[in-house]
């Protein structure tokens, strides 16, 4: 890890003391990439594309190369096409859909379209290269057991297991081929048992016979007696027979039956002896076959091992390994290619006057978010002129993608800094990407007018702290109370704890819906008016979004689609000027005209955006489609799926909701990106108790964890017992809240 860590602090210095003049920046290794899949050199179109992901991992409609140049960088597209033409279908589809995800080729008519062309036959290819392998498969494992059959009637064992070899190769969980491979190694194991058997047998005959002639006849009798115990014979028992007698004509002890237990014992202990000698020297035969590229040698060896040792793992271990040459060799399958990881900021970065996209603060505390898309989590690192940042990172899966966030906190010096952020796969991929941002120092901290500003201060101090106790006095005496016990909170300034959450949603809207759960009076609601607010705010680059917020609590089904058609007039009224649009609340109003008027009101505002307009449906009390007929939500699913796939999401809220979609059989299955909502946690929930009024009631620490406590984190009741604890400090005329006064508050609830 820090090998790793040490290439990454190198590569990121290398391209912040370079910048823009390395030899070989980004585009063009992505002008390469175009040569070559022009030329059809699929591989070198490969190593390019990877080559350009690892200086610029995201995508761009509008992505700055030289001088004023700009390119349609779309890196990942690029590098499924290459994939495709390779056949390595399935790193296609993942490069294609990451691709998708990443948004910008959006922005391309002619791209997004090739784009879905291209994704459309991958998928049929895949689908056509899954199904001839499946095909192929078959053929392979009847013809090795057809060849099986018949070598195994001719006595061959070992070139049968080498047949049966191949139809594991391809299908290792065949029970035909299994059960063939077991009783040709079974009948392997016999044969060898047999062989060795006969071959010590003969040793010890011919050593009895010397023995014999030599007179030492108590070492023939052993010797012969040890032969006659492996094979009985006639001609050996009697020569035995012969040992004996003379060995009683010497009146030497009867010891035969201490004798055959000596035997077996013998022969036991240098049988288990010379099975491991085998079993090692056939492995050593195996591993260096195998890497001599002998892999039927390797195979036979490691076979020969299980007929002995059945269940050694060094021997299953190199089959498996050897197995994998050969499906390779039979199918002709390769090694799928990896997708580098794809980096996508929060982006508000603009163009200056020399056409470089750079985001302009005025305040030198700067905060980067943004997420990477990948196969696996991946580690981010990421660099500065003054060394290394930790990033706060956070993953969740989503399907075959894991999405990785990331924020970084830094405190920036005056003018340009640029942050370089490399991602890395666990499977060796990089991808990296800049991000130039620049600190314009306000006048007033300039040290120029720190004197006067210092001068000013004592001056102003006298002032503002009469005015802040003016403040105190006049909030006490008007009964201030800040907090909102019941109601959604609608003021920006109570809003805590939920920040980083609508960050969330907000870089993920723009091509997926999703679904926010929780337990009840957990927040939901406050977060829809909360995003509907900042979609009003947001000035996308791409998007004109269009935020509709809907309440379908109570609403009878035959209601639903009027309601709908009903919120959406009425909230984009004045974005829909001139538009005649007639729905009335009877019961004929129903999918179809939901359609019509839906299709009419987002041609009527893309007529007045050069951007794609976007109406997201903000849902509450989602819950009750699943009180409605099951076609009225297959209905609503279409209207994000076929009709309005580029111009409608949704973001819907609900308790009971994700217990009911996540069920294969809901018409919901699997479309929502799922976020749930929990409790505040503790420095959230000290926010929310401290900060709306402060300067005006004071709480000690103990006074808040104890609030914490008893709320388990929920802002409505963290809200209800500070509205209760507000007024009580009021009626007593005091500043500070006390343990006691939570106790009082808590028992009359």
């Amino acid at each position: 890890m820090q090998h790793r860590c040490t290439i990454l602090l190198a590569a990121a210095a290398i391209v912040l003391i370079a910048g823009p003049v390395a030899a070989d920046p980004w585009y063009e290794h992505y002008a390469n990439a175009l040569q070559a899949l022009e030329q059809q050199e699929w591989t070198v179109a490969v190593q390019q594309l990877n080559a350009a992901l690892e200086k610029k991992g995201d995508s761009g409609a509008r992505a700055r190369s030289y001088g004023m140049n700009v390119v349609e960088y779309f890196p990942y597209f690029r590098l499924g096409v290459a994939y495709y033409h390779l056949g390595q279908f399935d790193a296609a589809l993942q490069a294609f859909e990451t691709e998708a995800r990443l948004g910008a080729i959006a922005e391309s008519v002619a791209a997004n379209a090739e784009l879905a062309e291209f994704r459309i036959r991958a998928g049929e290819a895949r689908e056509a290269q899954v199904a001839e392998q499946a095909r192929r498969i078959r053929e392979i494992v009847s013809d090795s057991l057809a060849e099986v059959s018949r070598l195994a009637s001719e006595g061959q064992v070992e070139a049968a297991i080498a047949a049966a070899d191949k139809a594991l190769a391809v299908a290792p969980d065949d029970a035909g081929a299994l059960a063939a491979m077991q009783e040709l190694r079974s009948t392997l194991a016999r044969q060898q048992r047999e062989r060795e058997l006969e071959r010590r047998a003969s040793r010890l005959v011919e050593q009895g016979r010397a023995l014999l002639d030599a007179g030492d006849y108590e070492g023939a009798s052993s010797t012969l007696g040890e032969a006659l115990f492996l094979r009985p014979d006639p001609d050996v028992q009697a020569l035995h027979d012969t040992a004996n007698s003379r060995l009683r004509a010497g009146a030497a002890p009867d010891r035969s039956d201490e004798e055959s237990r000596r035997i077996e014992r013998r022969y036991a202990e240098q049988q288990a002896a010379e099975l491991e000698a085998r079993v090692g020297r056939l492995l050593a035969s195996a591993s260096s076959s195998f890497e001599a590229g002998a892999t039927e040698a390797s195979l036979a060896a490691a076979n020969q091992v299980l007929a002995l040792q059945p269940g050694n793992a060094a021997a299953i271990d190199q089959i498996a390994r050897a197995y994998a040459v050969i499906n390779r060799r039979l199918l002709g399958t390769r090694p799928g290619g990896n997708i580098p990881p794809a980096l996508r900021f929060v982006d508000l970065r603009e163009e200056d006057d020399e056409g470089q996209r750079v985001q302009i603060i005025r305040s030198p505390d700067f905060r980067l978010t943004g997420i990477v898309i990948d196969e696996s989590p991946v580690e981010v690192s990421v660099f500065s002129g003054d060394g290394a940042i930790e990033p706060v990172l956070s993953s969740q899966s989503l399907g075959d993608f894991t999405l990785t966030e990331f924020s970084v906190e830094v405190a920036l010096p005056p003018g340009p800094t640029s942050l370089w952020l490399m991602a890395s796969d666990a499977g060796g991929m990089n991808s990296g990407t800049e991000y130039s941002v620049i600190y314009v120092r306000p006048l007033l901290r300039e040290p120029r007018f720190q004197a006067l500003l210092l001068l000013a201060f004592g001056v102003a101090i006298a002032g503002l702290l009469w005015r802040s106790h003016w403040r105190r006095a006049e909030l006490r005496r008007r009964k201030f109370n800040p907090y909102v016990a019941g109601a959604p909170v609608m003021n920006d300034d109570m809003f805590f704890g939920r920040r980083r959450l609508v960050d969330r949603i907000l870089q993920t809207i723009h091509n997926n819906s999703l679904l926010l759960y929780g337990e009840r009076r957990i927040g939901k609601t406050s977060i829809q008016h909360q995003l509907k607010r900042r979609l009003l705010e947001i000035d996308d680059p791409y998007f004109a979004f269009h935020p509709v917020y809907i309440d379908l609590q109570g609403t009878p089904q035959e209601q639903f689609f009027w309601t709908i058609a009903k919120d959406i007039v009425e909230e984009l009224a004045p974005s829909l000027a001139g538009l005649e649009i007639t729905h009335s609340a009877s019961a004929n109003y129903g999918y179809r005209e939901l359609v019509g008027d839906l299709r009419a009101v987002i041609r009527h505002l893309q007529e007045k955006s050069s951007k794609t307009v976007k109406v997201v449906l903000l849902i509450d009390e989602v819950d009750e489609l699943n009180e409605y007929d099951p076609r009225i939500n297959q209905r609503l699913r279409s209207l994000f799926m076929k009709n309005f796939a580029e111009n409608l999401v949704a973001v819907v809220s609900g308790v009971e909701i994700k217990k009911r979609w996540e069920r294969e059989g809901s018409p919901w299955y699997n479309f929502f990106e799922e976020i749930e909502v929990r409790p505040f946690d503790e420095r959230e929930a000290r926010d929310l108790i401290r900060k709306p009024i402060e300067g005006i009631f004071r709480a000690d620490a103990d006074v808040v964890e104890y609030i914490i406590s008893l709320t388990g984190g929920r802002p409505y009741l963290i809200q209800k017992l500070c509205v209760a604890l507000v007024t009580r400090l009021h009626e007593e005329r005091r500043r500070k809240m006390t343990v006691a006064d939570v106790d009082a508050v808590a028992n009359a609830r």
